[in-house]
């Protein structure tokens, strides 16, 4: 995979291909990162050692194409967010739905009702 510098040049769906791509570890090791946690916190976290969590930080940047771990938490977080975006307007599509059903619903049952007197 190419070495990028700036993962703020990359379309989303590169970013969604090197990131999702991850294994759910990296991911938990990443969520720790971007809330501000050290390697040591987020290692005494996972129950690792800081050795193989600075392990895992590297093959996770290997395989997002990253030189550093800022690009990778970078990368992390803009696709993180964008997932929570998305989950968000999904939610919101569902719930629209849902109303619209109810709406409906309780249309058809006023025209039964008209219909039947």
């Amino acid at each position: 995979m190419q070495q990028i510098t700036d993962p703020r040049n990359l379309s989303l769906t590169e970013i969604d291909y090197r990131i999702g791509g991850l294994r759910e570890c990296h991911h938990e090791i990443l969520s720790h990162l971007i809330q501000g946690k050290s390697k040591r916190e987020a290692a005494l976290l996972l129950s690792m050692s800081l050795s193989a969590l600075r392990g895992r930080i590297l093959s996770a940047c290997d395989h997002a194409g990253v030189k550093t771990v800022h690009s990778l938490v970078a990368m992390f977080t803009i696709w993180s967010y964008e997932k929570t975006i998305t989950k968000l307007d999904f939610e919101k599509e569902i719930d629209t739905a849902t109303s619209n059903t109810e709406y409906e619903v309780d249309k058809l049952e006023s025209v039964e009702r008209t219909v039947t007197e």
